[in-house]
């Protein structure tokens, strides 16, 4: 019985399902390395049992997808052997040897650039011009091979294992299991493609019920990621409905409108001079609370007085990790809620520390939060620092005052000063990024108590003291060394905070009125020795810092850099910003005009912020051409950057190629 039945002829329906669960083996595996991965703390620390949890719900649905489609496709490919006995099985073990390779391949590429392998990664292989990578130091080949381990080698041989396993024993027992649990297995497969494939995209505030939902990646599949690389971008460039033309490289910033006077060049008794560099990044503190409450901040202002302070200076976008990228790249976010991290996490724009390491400077970066919100690290370990430090592995992090952000400042501060004593007369660049400042306000020696809004409000105030006294803490620590006249000293928020100014203004991050996207920016150093205490009035942005601090220093502004060096350029440039779902805004400002859209409703605002500092009226309906210009410009950004963003080293490489020739 069991050879006549072993005679019948293979049906296809059991050769797609043992195609289909082999694959589908294959990408678990790979699944479960990167989940060890992410919990072994070399991203930063996360925790076990919440990322277990979010693996198997939130993160099998594309794995599925990706499971069936290979597996079709190798069935298809191996069903025209079926009159051969064993042929379609020795095919379909071919074709999934070559399935398991591309997959352990993809796992070692997403440990290195922070996604599995798709059109970034791979332009990044191939299309790596020499003037990038040297610039960069990263090339994906040589940080891949560096993976090449035993640990990785027995990722390969357990696919192989599991694969080859499932192939011989799904044809055993398929045909004989009950309709109850083939019902079963495929209703759980559609669970987890409707959780993954159509839930998870519309949790871009990172929260269900009140729980955090980041899923560090984990969400990716090898197979569906591939694709979706390639296929996105052609079905933005066919649905989009304004393309914009011109250089793809390089937005046009010009000013729209002429402004009420030209620009003043108050730059021009700056002196470029090659010192140290102390970056201070602040965490949510608004140019409106800092103006309004100037004896919250008084060493900020002090500061200011002393150099130069830019009165107007606007974020990018209310998240930090899309400021920061803007302010390390000198290049506009990508104007969806998707973080570089995400996008195009090893980016090969020439950075600001990046360029500093090239000229010699030693280089750190501190933070008191975790390199593992928002996958920080993803983009931080390309940039060339001597050292990085996050909340858990700066030295004396166990001992000090923690919260569910962060830990001391106060350490964070101790532990940047020490480094700097090593240096030994080295030139040196340091980054210190805060995560003081962030909601609920509450720092070592107060924890904030938040009933109404107005306790909210308070908390905040007594946490721009905290965070003003750790900037004093600095400049005193640089003075004791000797070092404050031998120092660039740079000092802005990521973004600010709004409490309800404007509607869903309560925190940060969807919308972009000036409460949270205006924010301090302070500038001191010898540089500044004739022109202290002067005002910059005239718009600026997030993206001007790098080039214009590169230019302080009097170093070469590397190509890829977009913003203004104020030094020698003071254009008339438009400010550009955005925001995350729901609201989804994007906004610009240009002279005295500031304009809004939010997508999610289809509202244009247009303020005149020379009269209306508070955005109180709505001007669209008396200047509705102006109000299109700006649309029309918003809208060419979007495209722009989507496209720069997505495939930024084959649109480099040929910006390259074309200057060349």
């Amino acid at each position: 019985m069991s050879r006549e039945k072993a005679r019948e002829p293979l049906d296809f329906k059991t050769l797609f399902w043992a195609n289909t669960f082999a694959c589908g083996a294959a990408l678990l595996v790979a699944k479960v390395a990167t989940f060890l991965y992410v919990v072994s703390g070399a991203e930063g620390r996360t925790p076990f049992f919440k990322t277990m949890a979010k693996m198997l719900i939130w993160c099998q649905g594309w794995d599925v997808v990706g499971a069936f489609l290979v597996g079709l496709l190798i069935s298809l490919l191996a069903w025209p052997f079926v009159r051969l006995k064993r042929w379609p099985w020795i095919v379909s073990g071919l074709l999934h040897l070559a399935h398991v390779f591309f997959v352990w391949v993809s796992y070692i590429v997403a440990k290195t650039v922070g996604a599995p392998l798709g059109k970034a990664a791979i332009d990044l292989t191939w299309r790596n011009s020499d003037k990038i990578a040297n610039e960069t130091g990263f090339t994906l080949g040589s940080s891949s091979a560096q993976n090449v381990n035993l640990p990785n080698i027995m990722v390969l041989l357990s696919m192989l294992m599991v694969v080859f396993l499932l192939l011989w024993f799904t044809p055993k027992i398929w045909p004989g299991l009950r309709k109850l649990w083939k019902r079963s297995l495929l209703g759980l497969a559609s669970v987890f493609v409707l959780i993954t494939v159509f839930l998870l995209p519309h949790l871009r505030n990172g929260q269900i019920l009140g729980i955090r939902v980041h899923t560090y990646s984990m969400e990716r599949s090898a197979v569906t990621y591939l694709l979706g690389s390639y296929l996105r971008p052609m079905i933005n460039r066919f649905r989009r409905k304004e393309v914009y033309n011109g250089d793809p490289f390089r937005f046009d910033m010009k000013s729209i409108v002429a402004p009420d006077e030209p620009l003043l060049p108050l730059f021009a008794k700056a002196v470029a001079r090659k010192t140290n560099l102390v970056v201070v990044i602040l965490e949510s503190v608004s140019a409106l609370d800092y103006s309004i409450h100037p004896e919250s901040m008084p060493a900020l202002h002090s500061l200011g007085d002393s150099g130069v302070e830019f009165v107007t200076h606007y974020s990018t976008w209310p998240q930090t990790m899309k400021a920061l990228f803007t302010v390390y790249c000198s290049e506009l976010p990508y104007p969806d809620y998707r973080s570089i991290t995400r996008i195009n996490p090893s980016i090969p724009c020439i950075t600001l520390p990046r360029a500093l390491k090239d000229n010699g400077y030693k280089t750190a970066l501190i933070e008191s939060d975790d390199f593992s919100y928002d996958r920080k690290l993803r983009f931080f370990k390309h940039q060339g620092f001597d050292l990085m430090l996050d909340r858990f592995n700066q030295p004396g992090a166990d001992k000090v005052w923690n919260d569910s952000w962060g830990i001391s400042e106060k350490l964070s501060v101790k532990n940047m000063l020490d480094w700097i004593d090593k240096q030994q007369g080295q030139r040196f660049a340091v980054f210190y990024n805060m995560v003081a400042g962030h909601h609920p306000y509450s720092f070592e020696g107060f924890e904030s108590k938040i009933d109404t809004l107005d306790d909210e409000h308070a908390s905040y105030l007594k946490c721009l003291g905290y965070i003003d006294e750790r900037i004093e803490q600095v400049l005193q620590g640089l003075k004791k060394r000797g070092l404050l006249d031998d120092t660039l000293i740079v000092v802005f928020s990521d973004h600010g905070e709004g409490f309800g100014r404007h509607p869903r203004t309560y925190s940060h991050g969807p919308v972009t009125y000036e409460e949270v996207i205006r924010v301090p920016l302070a500038m001191a150093g010898p540089q500044f020795e004739s022109m202290q205490g002067t005002k910059i009035e005239y718009p600026t942005s997030h993206i001007d810092i790098a080039p214009t601090v590169l230019g302080l220093l009097g170093l070469k502004v590397p190509f890829t850099m977009k913003g203004r060096n104020l030094l020698t350029n003071r254009d008339n440039d438009i400010v550009i910003f955005g925001g995350r779902p729901p609201e989804a805004q994007a906004g610009l400002r240009d002279g005295k005009w500031k304009f809004v859209f939010t997508r999610d409703t289809g509202t244009k605002e247009l303020f005149d912020l020379s009269s209306d500092p508070e955005e109180s009226k709505n001007l669209v309906d008396d200047f509705p051409e102006l109000a299109a210009s700006f649309y029309e410009r918003l809208m060419q950004w979007q495209a722009f950057s989507r496209e720069l963003i997505e495939n930024y080293q084959e649109i480099v490489d040929k910006e390259i190629s074309k200057h060349s020739s």
